[in-house]
């Protein structure tokens, strides 16, 4: 079975779409002595309208 869901941002206050509303930069992240990722940027940005596909399987 496959779900096609859009949803459109229309709460009072929310960021222009496209606007930065997460920016991170040079992160690491080590369990013990395992590093995970290093020196990772992220940017994320607002959107106006988004589509999900979520695929479910019954057996």
């Amino acid at each position: 079975m496959t779900t096609d869901t859009t949803t459109k941002d229309t709460a009072a206050g929310a960021p222009a779409p496209g606007s930065v509303v997460l920016d991170a930069r040079g992160v690491t992240m080590r369990f013990g002595g395992l590093t995970a990722v290093r020196d990772v940027d992220l940017t994320v940005r607002s959107v106006s309208a988004y589509k999900r596909t979520c695929t479910t399987s019954y057996g």
